[in-house]
């Protein structure tokens, strides 16, 4: 298990940790004659760094591809808040059939890039939300319709 290749390095443990090649099986049975190219340990510890970064900007990249963009808000923007709706057994509640955001309240202040100070309709402070936990309040167009 030590003598295989990692899959971000590409290097085996035998090789990053000890700078030694692993002796294969088929390499004795042919008569393979040994080949010198031993690479310094700091060359190692170099190109595994550089493929680790690499890979690690790929995976990002992929994952971020998926992720939506964050939404930013200005001071003043209506946003939703998201409730952390959880079952109360005792008095017979279920998070399914409560609502998910509560609002509209509207930004305070600007404390981060994704957090903000939420202030309900009669300017009382609500807290600080994180940019996930919430959503734009889109005003219902009103249409005058009349009763039948």
């Amino acid at each position: 298990m030590n003598e295989t290749n990692h899959e971000t390095t590409e290097f085996t443990p035998l090789e990053f940790h000890l700078n030694k090649k692993p002796e294969r099986i088929w390499d004795r049975l042919l008569e393979v004659p040994p080949i010198d190219d031993a690479i310094p340990i700091k060359r190692i510890y170099q190109l595994a760094y550089d493929r680790i970064k690499s890979k690690r900007s790929k995976r990002a990249d992929k994952v971020n591809e998926k992720r939506g963009n964050c939404d930013k808000f200005l001071v003043g923007d209506n946003v939703l808040i998201r409730c952390k709706n959880t079952s109360d057994q005792e008095n017979k509640i279920l998070a399914k059939f409560m609502q998910i955001y509560e609002g509209p309240c509207s930004i305070k202040s600007i404390l981060g890039e994704n957090t903000y100070v939420l202030e309900d309709s009669k300017s009382r402070v609500k807290g600080q939300f994180h940019v996930n936990d919430l959503i734009r309040y889109k005003q219902r167009v009103s249409t005058n319709l009349t009763p039948i």
